[in-house]
């Protein structure tokens, strides 16, 4: 099952500085692309990162040492994308 996660921008960022480059983890944040989000009436810029299953939870559990205030945002994400 493909997953679609998106982070917002600043915690993205975040999550690129503090992991390893050399980790699968960074690899599966550098697939990501970022877009503008227009859905909630206000213009937010947003990473879409298009993954498998197992990626999409490895990318959630790194989040909580990366960037624990994304964990929502994160899981959310993973939740709507299940349900599609």
């Amino acid at each position: 099952m493909r997953i679609l996660v998106d982070i917002s921008l600043e915690y993205y960022e975040q999550m690129v500085n503090r992991v390893a480059a050399h980790s699968h983890v960074h690899a599966i944040l550098m697939n990501g692309v970022v877009v503008h989000d227009y859905q909630t009436g206000v213009r937010r810029r947003v990473v879409k990162i298009l993954c498998n299953e197992s990626d999409a939870e490895m990318l959630r559990d790194a989040t909580e040492t990366l960037c624990p205030e994304a964990i929502p945002e994160l899981e959310q994400s993973i939740k709507l994308s299940r349900e599609t």
